[in-house]
C-alpha cells in the first residue's frame, strides 16, 4: 500500500464511490500502520502462548496480538494448531512463528457483481518450520520447540521471541520513575 496522504473531505449530497471508500481505509491503515511500526518494536504485544504435551504432534497458540516490521497488526482471535509432523528428523528443533495473512472472504451474491469479495480478512499464519525466522521482523517468532521423530520431546521455550516494546530515543534522559502496583509489594519490585 502507497503512503495515503489525502483524506476524504466528507459534504452533503456528495455522491461516493468504491475508489471514495478505499481511499478512505487506505489513509486510517496508513497512519495506524506507520504510528506502529515507528512507535513500537515488532514482537508480541500479548499472548500468543504456545503449549504442547510431549509426545503430540501438534502444538496450540493461545490468542493474542503481535505487530511486525511494517506496522501491521497480527491478531489470533482464538486459539489455534499448529503441526510439527513435517519436521522430520530423529532430533530437530521447531520454530513456531505467526505472520500477517489477507484473505479474501463474503463473496457477494448481488446481481452483476456474483463472486466479488465483500470483505478482507486478516487471517494470521502459524507455521512450524525447521530453520528460525529469515525475516524476523515480518514472522514474529513464538516458540521453540525441540522434536523427535516429529513429535514434542520437552515443553515449548515460549521466551525466544521478541516482546513488542515502544521506541525510545537514543538521548533519553530518565531524571526519576515511580513503579506502582498493588498487587505487587515494593520490595517485590
Amino acid at each position: 500500500m502507497a503512503d495515503a496522504t489525502k483524506r476524504i473531505n466528507y459534504f452533503d449530497r456528495q455522491f461516493l464511490r468504491a475508489a471514495d471508500f478505499q481511499d478512505e481505509q487506505n489513509y486510517d491503515l496508513d497512519r495506524r500502520r506507520r504510528h506502529n511500526r515507528l512507535l513500537h518494536t515488532p514482537g508480541v504485544a500479548e499472548g500468543l502462548q504456545v503449549t504442547g504435551n510431549v509426545g503430540d504432534a501438534t502444538l496450540s497458540v493461545a490468542a493474542g496480538t503481535a505487530y511486525n516490521g511494517l506496522g501491521q497488526e497480527i491478531v489470533l482471535a482464538g486459539a489455534q494448531q499448529v503441526s510439527v509432523s513435517s519436521i522430520s528428523g530423529a532430533t530437530a528443533t521447531a520454530f513456531i512463528t505467526i505472520s500477517y495473512s489477507e484473505q479474501a472472504s463474503d463473496p457477494s451474491t448481488d446481481p452483476g457483481v456474483t463472486g466479488n469479495s465483500m470483505r478482507t480478512s486478516e487471517v494470521p499464519a502459524l507455521a512450524a518450520s525447521s530453520t528460525a525466522p529469515a525475516a524476523p521482523n515480518l514472522n514474529i517468532l513464538l516458540a521453540k520447540v525441540a522434536l523427535a521423530n516429529g513429535k514434542v520431546a520437552a515443553p515449548p521455550d515460549n521466551s525466544v521471541g521478541p516482546d513488542a516494546g515502544t521506541v525510545l530515543p537514543v538521548d533519553l534522559a530518565l531524571h526519576s520513575l515511580t513503579l506502582t502496583n498493588n498487587a505487587v509489594a515494593p520490595a517485590g519490585y
